[in-house]
């Protein structure tokens, strides 16, 4: 399809774009950043509509299984290999913070 590339670079920009002015400046930087790898993911692989419903009907599960001592999404970035005590910049205090409370990480 002519002009795909050009439309699907406009519209990851305008989605960067959208944290434009958040405040933090390194909150800003990881939201920007997920959006740019995201976009990039189903660029690369081409999720059919299906797909695109099953992993939302899933991700949508897990939220609902959360209550306030119950955070399934920690659990999910461990089983997919993302566990904070290995990925992250200063270990799991900040982000598990961030994931109980429903608060940004804090420096």
């Amino acid at each position: 399809m002519p002009g795909t590339d050009e439309a699907a670079k406009a519209i990851t920009a305008a989605a960067v774009d959208s944290f434009r002015d958040t405040p933090d400046p390194r909150l800003r930087g990881l939201l920007q950043g997920l959006v740019r790898h995201l976009h990039g993911y189903v660029r690369e692989l081409r999720p059919t509509i299906q797909e695109w419903e099953y992993a939302v009907d899933y991700l949508t599960a897990v939220g609902h299984t959360c209550d306030p001592t119950r955070q399934e999404f920690i659990l999910l970035s461990d089983v997919l290999g993302a566990n904070p005590r290995e990925v992250t910049a200063d270990g799991p205090g900040r982000l598990l913070r961030a994931a109980w409370t429903g608060q940004p990480p804090t420096a």
